[in-house]
């Protein structure tokens, strides 16, 4: 199941976070972004939150999965960020489906994959299960409106010449265009 990128931040900007997202496109400003709403949007909520960023190895799997399924020790929670989670494999693989589909309460997850291989099983059971958030450079006509939101951001304002430019000079990511 596709889930609109636009619709899925102004949920979290309300404060609706959902347990799991799995996020693919290769766009990190759209996944930074996506990271920092929802860090933003459980601070707000709990006050205080610890975030685990990972890159894991197929040798870490299971490590992570026991972790996810944690109790923590302190009254907030913990956002986990693992970008490549293909590397799990076998039963660390049916274990990560088994937690997204029942996830821990006091924990929240977001799964990263700058390339999806529609063919991985993994990566279908994820879309499957909680949907699947693209994160990739916009098009074209909607790049425009990216750099248009980045300049309002900045609390700067642009002539429509300047976005164009901006546009030309940032090519087609978002992540260009906001550095």
């Amino acid at each position: 199941m596709k889930l609109a990128y636009r619709d899925e931040i102004k949920r979290v900007q309300t404060g609706e976070v959902n347990p799991v997202y799995f996020l693919n496109g290769n766009d990190f400003y759209l996944q930074d972004y996506f990271v920092q709403g929802v860090e933003k949007a459980l601070k707000t909520k709990y006050g205080a939150i610890s975030k685990v960023s990972l890159i894991p190895t197929s040798g870490e799997t299971s490590g992570i999965l026991n972790d996810l399924q944690t109790i923590p020790m302190f009254p907030e929670p913990i956002l986990f960020v693992i970008r490549n989670p293909s590397v799990f494999k076998g039963k660390a693989q049916t274990d990560l489906l088994d937690y997204c589909k029942s996830p821990n309460s006091n924990n929240y997850l977001i799964l990263i994959v700058d390339e999806i291989d529609s063919s991985k099983k993994l990566n279908k059971s994820l879309a499957d299960t909680v949907g699947l958030i693209y994160s990739s450079p916009p098009l074209d006509y909607k790049m425009n409106g990216w750099i248009k939101f980045l300049f309002k951001q900045a609390g700067l304002k642009a002539t429509d010449r300047a976005v164009e430019r901006l546009q030309e000079l940032a090519g087609d990511t978002v992540y260009h265009a906001a550095n």
